[in-house]
């Protein structure tokens, strides 16, 4: 027995002497995001048409007369044709690097592509025509860049393996803030019903709570993260730079309202007089949480959705999870009427006091919103189990995207949804 212990203790020994003379390193294996780059003239080739495909990675939509736009984060917007809300149909994918916002009038699809601004002939979905493209018209995106690489045009997942000191901390990278990120999948909803309304756009042109384009008059208004920007569409095909207009820190969204302008910012909600189109005019700041914060307006009323964020992204890390229900009977001087705790809103939409907000991982929320003081108390609905981030109402027609997919619901009873499509995303 002296003889073993003798042993065991002579080997520890070797063992602790061999650590010592050699440096410890260790073999490690991880995931991380790195850029994808892109030449300019790469950039300009790469926009075109091709068959309709799976969603993948949702992000903004869009609706004109009979179409759905959706955005493919980064990649470009699928058409589809959604006369029938039951059966939507994909009709083609446009190819747009770097994209990430649109808007549609007429035959015009305007879409940005880094730091481009592109209008796109979009009369025959599967050969589309390049109309005009102003160059350096939106502030990027991505704060690093390598221009002997080119311009970053996305991040792509990358599993890496290298060898690291022992006693070295470390963490892969991720993509930047300012990413969207809409990587994660959830599962469906039920059955399907048929929908008794009209057509599902009835020719109106919007977006949803989350865009940062918007139409208005002979005007394309595009926000970034730090102003306002005007471009005159007259003539649509055409469009030319207009205004710039200085805000301030953490733009997001912009909702535009009769002859106003809400602009949701991280901390605050910015009004602006629209009454002459070409020279909006600040009214007032509405102030907040920093938080991440669209806004959606009825009435002499907004409603804004203000979260911490939960991607991982740290974009509002010491946000707040609430609704915001704030009096702009006087648009000059903003009041808020009364907060209400939420779970993790992202977009909304609303339409005669009936509200949808958009609660992220935790599903859809449906309130009656008539009694401004108690929309706590009259919760109509919540929907769970499926990822929900942004809806577009129209003639009782719900649209909302999701990490998912796209839903559509019809929601002319008060008394419940009723699911009549779901196209789901597909794993890269």
């Amino acid at each position: 027995m002296k003889n073993l212990n003798f042993c065991f203790l002579l080997i520890i020994s070797l063992l602790l002497l061999d650590s010592c003379g050699d440096k410890c390193q260790n073999l490690i294996t991880y995931k991380t995001q790195v850029p994808v780059y892109m030449s300019k003239e790469q950039l300009a080739k790469s926009v075109s048409s091709i068959p309709a495909k799976a969603l993948t990675n949702t992000g903004k939509i869009w609706i004109y007369d009979k179409y759905l736009f959706v955005n493919e984060l980064n990649k470009g917007i699928h058409v589809i044709d959604n006369s029938n809300p039951n059966f939507p149909k994909s009709v083609s994918f446009i190819q747009i690097p770097a994209n990430v916002d649109l808007a549609v009038k007429g035959n015009v699809l305007y879409a940005d592509s880094h730091t481009n601004l592109l209008a796109i002939d979009i009369s025959n979905p599967l050969q589309i025509k390049i109309l005009e493209t102003i160059e350096n018209a939106i502030p990027p995106r991505y704060f690093q860049s390598d221009p002997s690489k080119g311009i970053i045009v996305d991040y792509e997942e990358k599993e890496i393996t290298e060898v690291v000191d022992c006693n070295q901390s470390y963490i892969g990278i991720g993509r930047p803030a300012i990413m969207e990120d809409f990587a994660v999948r959830g599962n469906a909803l039920g059955a399907q019903s048929n929908f008794a309304g009209k057509s599902a756009t009835s020719n109106v042109s919007k977006g949803g709570s989350m865009a940062r384009f918007a139409l208005y008059d002979n005007y394309l208004y595009t926000v970034n993260q730090s102003a306002l920007k005007l471009f005159d569409v007259k003539n649509p095909a055409k469009p030319t730079s207009a205004a710039n207009i200085e805000i301030g820190w953490g733009i997001e969204t912009i909702f535009p309202y009769k002859n106003n302008l809400f602009i949701g910012s991280m901390t605050g909600m910015h009004i602006f007089d629209n009454t002459n189109p070409s020279k909006p005019v600040l009214l007032s700041t509405y102030n907040h949480f920093t938080a991440c914060d669209p806004v959606v307006v009825e009435g002499d009323y907004a409603f804004v959705t203000l979260r911490t964020d939960e991607t991982g992204a740290n974009r509002c890390p010491r946000g707040v999870n609430v609704l915001d229900v704030v009096s702009i009977i006087n648009l000059r001087n903003p009041t808020l009427i009364k907060s209400y705790p939420m779970k993790n809103p992202h977009g909304l939409g609303i339409d005669n006091a009936d509200l949808f907000v958009c609660e992220g991982k935790h599903g859809l929320k449906r309130f009656d919103a008539t009694k401004l003081e108690a929309i706590d108390k009259n919760l109509l609905e919540h929907l769970e189990g499926f990822d929900a981030y942004d809806v577009i109402l129209n003639d009782k027609l719900l649209i909302m995207v999701g990490k998912d997919g796209i839903y559509q619901f019809d929601y002319s009873s008060k008394k419940e949804l009723k699911l009549l499509s779901l196209m789901k995303v597909v794993q890269d």
